[in-house]
């Protein structure tokens, strides 16, 4: 038999948390247990979004904290919208839900080629290379790799 210690004030907020979730010998949550999660991940979610407004220029229209260092020169900060959400500097663009789902509703006009393309990539196996120190780049992921040069990874 396992011993439950009382919480002190270190364990005292992760003892709620788990006794918030806590689902009592159930297989599965219920309804009223799923609800609890989907609210705590939902104000998770939107704290997420809250960003200090101290750091907004409403006169150029950037935002720039000043205790981070600024590598490229003459930079004054990410260019932000008029409600103070970051903007794509290179293509700024007002985008909305309606043309999200208008762009999703559009379909795929190559999607006929796709299915048909045949071309894979080939997979080796890397170990004895991972293994080596001979120089090269590997293919880990989607937009991952590792290049080893003069012996460094």
């Amino acid at each position: 038999m396992v011993k439950r210690r009382t919480p002190n004030t270190k364990n005292k907020h992760l003892e709620l948390f788990i006794k918030f979730f806590s689902f009592k010998g159930m297989d599965k949550p219920d309804r009223k247990s799923f609800l609890k999660i989907l609210i705590v991940i939902l104000f998770i979610v939107s704290l997420s979004g809250c960003r200090s407004l101290d750091d907004f220029n409403r006169d150029t229209m950037t935002m720039k904290v000043d205790s981070l260092r600024i590598i490229k020169p003459g930079w004054v900060g990410n260019p932000v919208d008029e409600d103070g959400r970051f903007v794509n500097h290179e293509f700024p663009a007002n985008q909305d839900y309606n043309n999200f789902f208008l762009w999703q509703a559009s379909g795929n006009p190559q999607k006929e080629e796709k299915k048909n393309d045949t071309f894979r990539l080939k997979t080796v196996n890397a170990s004895e290379f991972l293994k080596s120190r001979e120089e090269g780049i590997v293919l880990i992921g989607h937009a991952s790799f590792l290049i080893r040069t003069v012996g460094n990874s």
